[in-house]
């Protein structure tokens, strides 16, 4: 339907040869029209006229849109806020999103998360029970509630998005002229996280020889915490496909490798070959003939995962905080925010160490199951010490800047060779 903002008269008499036209534009589309004279006067009559009737049309466009309007309120559906009502906003939200290709397990348990957040703080808060009550200053208030909680800007914008969606969803139901959740009712902000920081070689033993000295009684399920930081140091799969791998996943016999669907491109049917390296083996041996009736490597922290992923992540960040590593940074936006490190370091460190090993970057790819090479270059951090050690040998001449090779070709030399060099040095040469 024509908007009144669309229609507009381009005053603009123009001649074509001796012949008058006229220039207006309705609807948006620009309109020529001969006025089939060659005389101003007539002309002038002419477009008086047409614009009239352009004037006659917007009216009428007007009257419609209004009426289309007025129909459009009446007929709104009223939407309830609880899960347990009949056609609630989660419910008809959920229908929405399965209808959509793009969406995953993980996806709508998230949307649901963000939902159920929102209806709590209108049920809570302002007392409202109806989706079609929410306008812009509920909107508003709903921002400033997140930011009141420290939020990131990455995790308050995917917040208001989800709302934002889900007005999107239920638009016609809702009879909303506006979505309230707009971005220019509601500004996103920054996307102000820190970094992950990746571990070094040393710093990655660092944690894993701590093992050694830790006390069984200081930590729960100790064996499988250790095995747990063993996978992330020696495959650099993330915390859950660690968590969740299972025996049938593990070939210690024939190929000698780990062949596992990666949880985060499970969408992309991502299946990865990572070698089982004699380290990561070594301690998999116990637990492998050790094993229970579950299926899962480490039983109980599959469990625990399932129950709350955060139990998992606080179990990892005690490991880091007590080798002397900082897990949280603080700033004036927010009293909690990203991890400076976590077990997603152990992954960096892993492709990291590969590509200082001189480890083909697609090799590296297929085997952290990254869809572009691209990806793993943003987890490569390349050492400064190993810089600078690979840029010993470079010079334009055909001397070597590395005195550390020299040492090594004496060290290896033959005694005549020797000989030789001692008789140059003598010689002054």
């Amino acid at each position: 339907m024509a908007n009144k903002k669309n229609i507009k008269a381009d005053k603009n008499l123009y001649k074509r040869g001796d012949t008058y036209y006229l220039r207006y534009t309705v609807n948006g589309e620009l309109l020529r029209q001969s006025l089939k004279t060659t005389i101003k006067s007539v002309a002038e009559k002419k477009k008086k006229d047409i614009l009239k009737t352009v004037k006659d049309i917007k009216t009428e466009i007007c009257v419609i849109e209004k009426v289309g309007r007025a129909k459009r309120l009446s007929s709104k559906e009223s939407i309830p806020l609880l899960e347990s009502e009949h056609n609630s906003a989660w419910n008809l939200f959920e229908q929405y999103l399965l209808r959509q290709k793009t969406t995953t397990a993980t996806s709508l348990k998230s949307n649901r998360t963000h939902t159920r957040q929102f209806v709590d703080w209108c049920k809570d808060e302002q007392r409202l029970t109806c989706l079609n009550d929410i306008a812009d200053d509920i909107a508003i208030k709903y921002s400033i509630y997140l930011n009141k909680l420290k939020y990131a800007g990455k995790t308050f914008n995917e917040k208001i998005s989800v709302i934002f969606r889900l007005f999107y969803a239920l638009s016609e139901k809702t009879g909303l002229a506006e979505n309230p959740f707009r971005e220019k009712n509601i500004p996103r902000r920054n996307k102000d996280t820190i970094s992950k920081k990746e571990l070094t070689k040393k710093e990655t033993l660092k944690i894993l020889d701590s093992f050694n000295t830790t006390r069984k009684k200081e930590l729960d399920d100790f064996k499988e915490v250790e095995l747990l930081f063993y996978f992330g140091a020696y495959t650099g799969m993330r915390l859950k496909d660690c968590c969740l791998l299972e025996w049938n996943n593990v070939d210690f016999d024939t190929n000698n490798i780990i062949n596992v669907t990666l949880n985060k491109t499970k969408r992309f049917n991502t299946v990865v070959d990572i070698p089982l390296l004699p380290e990561l083996a070594d301690k998999l041996r116990p637990a492998y003939n050790n094993r229970t009736d579950s299926n899962y490597v480490l039983p109980a922290l599959a469990g625990r995962y399932k129950a709350n992923r955060e139990n998992i992540c606080k179990i990892t960040t005690k490991i880091f905080i007590r080798n002397g590593f900082e897990c949280s940074v603080e700033n004036s936006d927010r009293i909690k925010s990203t991890s400076q490190y976590n077990f997603h370091s152990l992954r960096y460190a892993y492709i990291s160490t590969a590509a200082e090993n001189g480890i083909p970057l697609s090799v590296v790819q297929s085997i952290v199951g990254h869809l572009t090479t691209e990806q793993t270059k943003q987890y490569t951090r390349i050492s400064k010490r190993y810089k600078q050690s690979s840029m010993a040998g470079f010079s334009y001449s055909n001397k070597s800047n590395s005195k550390v090779d020299i040492a090594d070709q004496l060290k290896n030399a033959d005694p005549e060779t020797l000989k030789k060099i001692q008789q140059l040095l003598e010689a002054g040469v």
